[in-house]
């Protein structure tokens, strides 16, 4: 591949840009959920206040689900770069409208935007990190990226959380509205800088064509049905992360008697489980064959602790169970985006959208089965959600089995003599 510079720096500068982008994108969305009650509270125009912090959170993933598959479309047409650099510099834009009128439908109208432009950065940042490098490298780079965008959705609520407390610590002298306001400012300049150092990186890093790297030239004909499947699954880890946050959420404030801050550590225990299992086993894991294998056992594994969650009868013993799903899940969906974007060809970016649209699609449904389940069966709901996950899993096992007994069956009609390709 053609390089400027340095073959050792050049790509590392790359990688640099493009991870603070992620990371810049979701701290901007997370700054913001701590702060919306109070600016709410202060007179924003309305009183359901807990009704449109769900709807201003829902209205960004919204955006970044309808968004990404086009986005992702785009970039195997015209290239990665091109379409990173725009999707942070809407981002970095998207505050313009509450700045000029500091409104409910303008904090609505930001929040669409946001996750429109993130949707140009999360999938189509995983496509071009996959391809940039070493083959053997893809899992360690993915990985980066993954704990990059969680490493922003924790240290969002966190900045947003000191910057609210200045708000009640000044009280009349620093409105909530203002303090919105500052927080959006930040988001402007966190993106803002992302823009350059991803230009820098796409300049000065090796450059690629319009549809991708040589690998993405000729996919194989089983790639269609290889990418159906893997969207299948990652929906259904989707599904079940949004299930385990709602029900263990109900669990921990219902029985346990716990409050608000026990749930948001179980929520952090969660996440960083997630991130500390991508970042020390993807690298290794993914240079295994048999991708959708090892994140079917995930998902089974995660089903069964799942079930025990009722048993934790302490907050210690929930936050180590909620580590352990989160390593699971983090790690299944994971290695279903390798297997995806190995196995998508020339439309790697659309395949990574279209999961990244699946992915929040299956969190969504599986938050209100988690809710709805729990309001009938209380504890029971664990149970429920876990025979649904492992009953799902089995369906998808048995189907990648089908599919690749039907590939191997071809290969040998077609090709006598010589042993079918394996999977990636």
């Amino acid at each position: 591949m053609p390089m400027n510079g340095d073959g050792a720096v050049a790509p590392a500068l790359r990688h640099a840009g493009v991870l603070y982008g992620a990371f810049a994108v979701a701290l901007a969305y997370g700054m913001l959920i701590p702060l919306v009650p109070a600016y709410l509270e202060a007179g924003a125009g309305s009183t359901h206040v807990a009704l449109h912090s769900g709807a201003l959170a829902a209205m960004f993933m919204a955006g970044a689900s309808v968004a990404a598959p086009f986005w992702g479309h785009l970039s195997d047409r015209i290239g990665r770069a091109r379409v990173i650099l725009a999707g942070l510099a809407g981002a970095a834009a998207a505050p313009v409208p509450f700045a000029l009128s500091q409104g409910l439908p303008e904090l609505y109208l930001f929040q669409g935007l946001a996750g429109v432009f993130f949707g140009a950065v999360a999938p189509v940042a995983a496509a071009l990190l996959f391809e940039d490098g070493d083959p053997l490298g893809s899992g360690r780079r993915l990985a980066l990226l993954g704990a990059a965008t969680l490493g922003g959705y924790l240290a969002g609520p966190v900045l947003g959380g000191w910057m609210g407390g200045l708000s009640e610590a000044a009280r009349d002298a620093l409105p909530a509205r203002e303090v919105v306001l500052m927080a959006l400012a930040a988001h402007a300049s966190v993106v803002g800088l992302a823009v350059p150092l991803a230009w820098a990186g796409m300049r000065f890093g090796p450059r690629y064509a319009a549809a991708g790297d040589a690998r993405g030239a000729a996919p194989a004909p089983r790639s269609l049905g290889a990418v159906i499947l893997a969207l299948s699954a990652a929906m259904l880890a989707a599904f079940t992360l949004g299930g385990f946050e709602i029900s263990t959420a109900l669990h921990v404030r219902g029985p346990l008697g716990l409050g608000s801050r026990a749930v948001a550590a179980v929520f952090v225990a969660c996440a960083l489980g997630m991130l500390i299992a991508q970042l020390a086993f993807l690298p290794r894991l993914s240079l295994r064959t048999g991708r959708t294998a090892w994140a079917f056992g995930l998902l089974a594994g995660v089903a069964a602790l799942l079930a025990g969650v009722p048993l934790a009868a302490s907050l210690g013993a929930t936050l180590a169970t909620g580590g352990l799903i989160g390593a699971g899940l983090g790690l299944a969906i994971a290695l279903l985006g390798l297997q995806t974007a190995a196995v998508a060809g020339r439309r790697r970016g659309l395949a990574l959208g279209l999961q990244n649209s699946a992915v929040n699609a299956g969190q969504a449904i599986g938050s209100y089965s988690g809710g709805a389940l729990f309001a009938w069966l209380a504890q029971g709901s664990f149970a429920a959600l876990s025979l649904a996950i492992a009953a799902g899993t089995l369906l998808l096992a048995l189907a990648a089995r089908a599919q690749r007994a039907r590939i191997h069956s071809n290969g040998e009609r077609h090709e006598p003599g010589k042993a079918a390709r394996p999977s990636p």
